[in-house]
């Protein structure tokens, strides 16, 4: 029997299949456990923040290598660095998740809504990484998308 994905993977890699040993799943239950921490919550997710022209939308500005050693994956900054268009949706899906159990009533008051659930699942806005290899990254993946 096949696992059933993460909350919010259908909003990122809806095309592909779930697959629990794939890289883009090691990478998403490899930061889950830090996310679930109180210490994750004070130091980065209650800094998440509605935005978007009417506020229903997430936004989560996280210094990557800061997040890389708390939560102790180093490889997620060759990660964002060289698959971000891979790697930063798997970060907000992990955080989604994290926010919809754990942090539930602590993100729905910091945010003032009253269901998480009805916001899609954070953009990560990725700070302390190198911007010349990112950007190019970036651009090449999205070129046209925009």
């Amino acid at each position: 029997m096949q696992q059933p994905p993460p909350l919010g993977w259908d909003s990122f890699f809806a095309p592909s299949e779930y697959d629990k040993d794939d890289r883009k799943a090691t990478l998403i239950r490899d930061c889950t456990p830090y996310l679930n921490s109180d210490a994750a919550w004070k130091r980065f997710l209650s800094s998440v923040a509605l935005v978007g022209p009417v506020g229903n939308a997430m936004a989560l500005q996280l210094n990557i290598q800061a997040f890389a050693e708390a939560c102790g994956v180093p490889e997620l900054i060759d990660a964002v660095t060289m698959q971000p268009s891979e790697s930063l949706p798997c970060l907000s899906i992990a955080v989604y998740q994290a926010l919809l159990t754990v942090h539930k009533e602590q993100a729905e008051a910091a945010l003032g809504v009253t269901a998480v659930s009805s916001l899609p699942p954070p953009r990560i806005r990725p700070t302390n990484v190198e911007a010349e290899i990112f950007i190019r990254q970036l651009k090449g993946t999205f070129i046209g998308a925009i």
